[in-house]
C-alpha cells in the first residue's frame, strides 16, 4: 500500500460520519494515525492478512490468540492477567509512567488505565498481528488521543520517537525508576528486542539528562552575554530579513566544517563556489579565505573569548558579500570584531531567549555546534538539499582533530578528551571519536529525522551520521555546477524607530521577570520557615498541609514568564528534584517518613532555585537595565 492508497482509505473511513459512528478498529486506527502514520498504515495493510486464530468467549478478559504450532498468548488468560495485575499493583501502583513490553490481549493495559496515578502508559508491541487483533476488540482511542496511552511497534522505533515520548506526562520524572515490564511470558521469545527497547530508552534518558545538565556557570555566561549583546543585536541585520530576501532562491547549501577531511574537498568546492550557498563555520573562515572561496555566511555560537580569534583578521573587501551570523550569547570581543562587517546576531531557542518572543532575530540552532547553526540556517532558507563537508566528528590520520590551517589543530589526548569509538563513514569499521562529538552526531541525527530536506554527508571520512545520505562530493558537484545562484544584496538593519520600539519591549519583559523573581524568593523564604516547623512537629496532618503549600508554590514553575527567564538556569535542579521526589513517592515506606523526605527535598529545591533566581535578577539589572535606561 503506497501513501496515496493509505490516504484514500483514511478518507473513506472518515467519510462514514462522526467519530462515534466508526467501528472499534477504525477509531483506534485514526487515533494512532495522529502520532504514527507509519504504524497506522501498517495496521491497515494487516487487515485481511493476519494468520493467527482468535479464541474468544463472552468476556474480553478471556481473549486469547493461537499462534499455531501449539503456542498461545496465554495458557489461562483470566487467571494469568488477574495475577499479573495484582503483582503490578503491589509494586507499581504509584508510578506516574508505566513502560510495558507487549500489548497482550489488551485487558491488562485497560485495567492499568483505570489507575489515575499512571499519567502515561507506553506499550511496545513486537507483533503487528497481535496489535491488529486487539485493536479490533478494545477501544483505546480516547486514551490514545489524550496521549495517556501510546502504542508503538517496537522494531521500528527510532531515537527521535523515544525523545518525543520523554515529553509525555510523568515520563522524564520516571528516569530514576525506569523499568521495562513484560506483559506476559509469551513475549519471552522477543527477549533480544525487549533488551534493545530497554537499552534505547536508557540511552534516551541519559541524552536528555546531558541536555538538561549544562554547567550553571556556562549557562550564566550565555545569559550575561546575551543581555549585554541585545543593543548590538538590534542594530544588526535581522534574521527575518535575510530569510525573506533569500528563501527558496538557491537549490543547494554547503556547510563547511573543519574536520580533518576538509582539505581534500577544497579544490572541488572552488569549482562550484558560485553555484551554491556556502555556509562556513567560524573555524573554516580563514581556511576558505586563503583558498579564495568566499562564503555567503560565517556562523559561530561559542560563548568563550577564544572563539574571537577566528574574526581578528583585518576587515577587507573579501568580506563585502559575507554575512557573519553569530549567536547572541557570544563573547563581546567576537561581536566587536564582526561589527565592522555585515553581521547578524541571532537568538537561540533556549528558554531565556525564547522569553523575548522576537522572531525578527530568532530563532536558530538548538544544537551545540556551529554546524548545527549552519544547518538550521540552510533549512530556514529552504534549500532543496543540504551538503556537509568536513563534518568528520572523529579524529583523522595520526589522530589529528582538525583540517590543515585550523587555529587549534591538535592530536587526540585522553587528558582533554573523553575518547570513544564510533561507526565509520561508509558503515564499515570504527573510528576514534569523543563523547562531545557523539552529542553533536546525535543532534544531527535528530535534525535529519525531523526535517524533510535531504541531507548529504560528503565528508568521505570520519564517522557515520545516521539519516544523512553518504555520497562522494565529486558526484554532487557535477549536479551543483549546473545550478544557479543569484547575486544577493546585503539586507539593511531595522530603522532607528523600530530598534527603539524593540528595546522598550525587551525592557518591559525583563522588568516583569525581575518582579516575578523577587516574588518567588519571598514566598520560598516564607515556606522554608513553614517546612521547618512541620518537620520539627513530626505531625502527619501538618506535614500533609505543608506539602500541599509546597506543591502550590511549585505551580510557578509552569508560569510562562518564569519558564522563559529562569528555567534555563533552574531547569536541571527542578528536573533532578522531580525525579528524586518521584522515587520517594513510589517507595513502600511509612507515610510519616515519606512526607518528611518529600518536605526535606522541597526545602532543598526552593533554596537552590531561589539562589538561581537571585543570580538571574542581578544579571538582568547589571548587564541590561543599568546600561540601557529606556
Amino acid at each position: 500500500m503506497n501513501s496515496c492508497e493509505y490516504e484514500e482509505q483514511i478518507k473513506q473511513i472518515c467519510a462514514k460520519g462522526d467519530f462515534s459512528s466508526l467501528d472499534i478498529f477504525e477509531k483506534n486506527l485514526i487515533a494512532i494515525d495522529s502520532y504514527s502514520r507509519a504504524l497506522a498504515k501498517k495496521l491497515l495493510e494487516t487487515r485481511g492478512n493476519h494468520t493467527y486464530k482468535v479464541i474468544f468467549d463472552d468476556d474480553l478478559l478471556g481473549l486469547n490468540i493461537d499462534f499455531g504450532s501449539g503456542t498461545r498468548l496465554y495458557n489461562d488468560p483470566k487467571s494469568e492477567i488477574k495475577a499479573r495485575l495484582n503483582e503490578l499493583g503491589a509494586k507499581y501502583f504509584l508510578y506516574p509512567a508505566i513502560f510495558m513490553y507487549g500489548l497482550g490481549n489488551g485487558a491488562l493495559i485497560s485495567a492499568l488505565l483505570t489507575n489515575e496515578n499512571h499519567k502515561t502508559i507506553i506499550v511496545f508491541e513486537p507483533d503487528i498481528q497481535v496489535l491488529f487483533i486487539v485493536l479490533n476488540f478494545i477501544d483505546f482511542s480516547a486514551w490514545l488521543l489524550k496521549n495517556r496511552l501510546v502504542i508503538l511497534e517496537s522494531g521500528v522505533c527510532d531515537f527521535s520517537m523515544y525523545c518525543d515520548l520523554c515529553g509525555l506526562d510523568g515520563v522524564f520524572k520516571s528516569c530514576n525508576i525506569f523499568e521495562l515490564l513484560i506483559n506476559t511470558p509469551a513475549y519471552n521469545v522477543f527477549l533480544e528486542d525487549f533488551a534493545k527497547v530497554g537499552q534505547e530508552f536508557v540511552q534516551m534518558f541519559q541524552w536528555k539528562l546531558e541536555c538538561y545538565g549544562a554547567d550553571a556557570d556556562d549557562t550564566m555566561t550565555g545569559i550575561n552575554q546575551t543581555l549585554a549583546n541585545i543593543p548590538d543585536m538590534l542594530s544588526g541585520i535581522p534574521l527575518s530579513k535575510i530569510i525573506k530576501e533569500r528563501k527558496n532562491k538557491v537549490k543547494t547549501a554547503i556547510i563547511v566544517s573543519t574536520g580533518p577531511s576538509l582539505t581534500k574537498q577544497l579544490e572541488l568546492l572552488k569549482e562550484i563556489k558560485d553555484k551554491a550557498t556556502i555556509i562556513s563555520v567560524d573555524s573554516s573562515y580563514e581556511i576558505l579565505k586563503k583558498q579564495g572561496i568566499k562564503p555567503d555566511f560565517v556562523v559561530s555560537l561559542e560563548r568563550i573569548e577564544l572563539t574571537s580569534k577566528f574574526f581578528e583578521s583585518p576587515v577587507s573587501s573579501f568580506d563585502d558579500d559575507t554575512i557573519f551570523m553569530l549567536s547572541s550569547l557570544m563573547h563581546k570581543k567576537s561581536v566587536e570584531y564582526v561589527k565592522a562587517r555585515n553581521y547578524s546576531l541571532v537568538l537561540k531557542p533556549l528558554n531565556f531567549e525564547l522569553g523575548f518572543k522576537d522572531n525578527d532575530f530568532g530563532y536558530l540552532s538548538g544544537g551545540h555546534s556551529c554546524a548545527h547553526l549552519g544547518y538550521d540556517l540552510a533549512v530556514a532558507l529552504e534549500h532543496e538539499k543540504i551538503v556537509l563537508i568536513g563534518q568528520d566528528l572523529a579524529f583523522g590520520n595520526d589522530n589529528i582533530t582538525h583540517a590543515d590551517g585550523h587555529a587549534y589543530k591538535r592530536v587526540a589526548n585522553e587528558k582533554y578528551d573523553k575518547l570513544e569509538q564510533a561507526l565509520a563513514y561508509g558503515g564499515k569499521g570504527q573510528v576514534l571519536s569523543t563523547a562531545v562529538w557523539g552529542v553533536f552526531r546525535k543532534e544531527f541525527e535528530l535534525l535529519f529525522q525531523k526535517n524533510k530536506t535531504p541531507a548529504y554527508n560528503c565528508t568521505e571520512g570520519g564517522s557515520r551520521i545516521e539519516g544523512a545520505i553518504e555520497k562522494p562530493f565529486k558526484e554532487l558537484c557535477e549536479i551543483i555546477k549546473n545550478e544557479n545562484k543569484p547575486k544577493f544584496s546585503i539586507p539593511k538593519p531595522l530603522s532607528v524607530n523600530e530598534q527603539s520600539s524593540k528595546m522598550l519591549s525587551y525592557t518591559a519583559k525583563l522588568k516583569s521577570a525581575v518582579e516575578l523573581g523577587k516574588d518567588f524568593i519571598k514566598k520560598a523564604s516564607d515556606i522554608d520557615k513553614t517546612i521547618k516547623i512541620a518537620l520539627k512537629s513530626n505531625n502527619v496532618e501538618l506535614m500533609k498541609n505543608t506539602s500541599q503549600l509546597a506543591k502550590e508554590l511549585k505551580i510557578i514553575f509552569e508560569n510562562k514568564l518564569f519558564e522563559s527567564f529562569f528555567m534555563q538556569l533552574c531547569g536541571t535542579t527542578i528536573k533532578t528534584k522531580e525525579m528524586e521526589l518521584t522515587k520517594i513517592i513510589v517507595q513502600n515506606i511509612e507515610l510519616n517518613e515519606k512526607l518528611k523526605n518529600a518536605l526535606e527535598l522541597d526545602m532543598a529545591l526552593f533554596k537552590s532555585v531561589s539562589g538561581f533566581v537571585k543570580q538571574i535578577n542581578e544579571s538582568i539589572e547589571k548587564y541590561f537595565l543599568a546600561k540601557n535606561k529606556v
